[in-house]
């Protein structure tokens, strides 16, 4: 999304949609959402992929060069060369183990007991990952930042490509995709367009004023509001790739 789609977001529901005024200057709004990403980034794991020739040695510059892309990390390495899909499961949503179908039938069939469930449920999911690095499917592999290279614990046998698995570096609100991430977004950059203009309002107390604006009740939802979606990707955190 464009950065005019978040400013005017926040713009919007802080001016009624233009009717009212605010304390932010026309400036003020975009560095307001480029604080919300900032933020964002602690948790970003919206991955790419992308092929490249099967190697233990990968220079990372020179698939972003090629693919015209920008790399944070690999969070993994797939050989798509053996056994079929097999070669290709990954860790996400659309995995069986994680299928809505599944989970349902497992707890059912423990009836509501739910440690045992829990140790089967994480069992299974060591199981995957154990067949998938005995299968060759998934790769051990070490990421070298500082000269941009990606060290591969393969035989030398291994030919073909390779799926490297990214979180791409983020560099502009546009490079943030996916439906979740981008409400997330707006909801960050309302959050502190609120705390803003909740500061703003708030500097000064008018004694004996015939009127009162809203200043403490807008710096009082914002807080809230932060603080809620902060704890809800704190809460999710186990569940992203770590960048750094």
């Amino acid at each position: 999304m464009q950065l005019s789609y978040y400013t005017d977001y926040i713009r919007n529901d802080l001016t009624a949609f233009g009717l009212l005024e605010t304390e932010l200057s026309d400036d003020a709004w975009s560095k307001i959402v480029e604080a919300a990403m900032q933020e964002l980034l602690r948790y970003y794991d919206q991955t790419g992929f992308v092929h490249v020739e099967a190697s233990s040695c990968i220079d990372l510059k020179k698939v972003e060069e090629d693919n015209k892309i920008k790399i944070s990390s690999i969070s993994n390495v797939y050989n798509t060369q053996v056994a079929g899909s097999l070669a290709t499961t990954t860790y996400g949503s659309s995995d069986i183990y994680m299928d809505p179908m599944w989970l349902g039938f497992w707890q059912t069939g423990y009836g509501g007991r739910l440690t045992q469930w829990t140790y089967t449920y994480m069992n299974y999911i060591n199981l995957n990952r154990i067949r998938q690095s005995i299968s060759g499917a998934e790769l051990d592999f070490r990421e070298d930042k500082v000269h941009e290279k990606l060290y591969i614990n393969m035989t030398t046998s291994t030919t073909g490509y390779l799926t490297l698995e990214y979180v791409p570096r983020i560099q502009t609100v546009e490079d943030v995709v996916g439906d979740y991430w981008v409400d997330i977004l707006k909801r960050l950059s309302l959050a502190y367009a609120k705390i803003a203009v909740g500061r703003a309002r708030t500097r000064f107390v008018q004694s004996g004023a015939l009127w009162t604006d809203d200043g403490a009740t807008i710096l009082q939802e914002g807080t809230a509001e932060l603080s809620a979606l902060r704890e809800r990707l704190q809460a999710n955190n186990d569940q992203f790739y770590v960048v750094d």
